[in-house]
């Protein structure tokens, strides 16, 4: 299926989620699986969870059945963008190619790569809803001033900072580090 048709399919699976949830400006998960009964029920809570991350819901009730209410008038709200940035936004193939760290290393040399789009190549991949250039963003900017100190940095801290530092990114990011010397 190309990446176009996958696309649809997942703009319209966070569109039902979100119809049913602003409906109301306080509901139940279990009201909105209950609308969405084509939906898994993990894609469900998943959205709402990611929805109460950002902070577009607060959760109340009992962890067992909990209900959620807008923090701010549903009306203000653009589900359109919401769902463009879960779709689009942290994927770096759909960045213009002349963006992408490891094209633009190939065109124009490592030399002029900034410290994060060369951690993002060595990350490689990202997370949901972080790319390795945001990954590779956040720990250029958490050891910008003591970049020295990223050699002793450990597993779990480099996680800490990024959760798109998998185990198999933090040896590519210790190698890169020990080449470099």
């Amino acid at each position: 299926m190309r990446d176009k048709d996958q696309d649809t399919i997942r703009i319209r699976r966070y569109r039902t989620v979100l119809d049913a949830a602003l409906v109301d400006q306080e509901f139940a998960l279990t009201a909105i699986k209950q609308a969405c009964r084509d939906e898994r029920p993990a894609f469900v809570t998943r959205v709402l969870g990611d929805l109460e991350k950002e902070g577009f819901l607060a959760r109340s009730g009992a962890r067992s059945q909990p209900s959620f209410h807008w923090k701010r008038p549903r009306a203000a709200f653009c589900a359109s963008s919401w769902i463009d940035a879960k779709i689009h936004a942290t994927q770096i193939r759909r960045a213009p190619v002349a963006d992408r760290p490891r094209e633009r290393l190939l065109a124009h040399g490592a030399a002029t790569l900034r410290t994060a789009e060369l951690l993002a190549i060595l990350i490689r991949a990202g997370r949901r809803g972080e790319s390795a250039l945001q990954s590779g963003e956040k720990i250029a900017n958490r050891y910008s001033q003591a970049m020295k100190k990223l050699p002793d940095a450990g597993s779990g801290e480099l996680r800490g900072v990024s959760p798109a530092v998998s185990e198999a990114a933090y040896c590519q990011i210790m190698a890169g580090v020990e080449l470099g010397r």
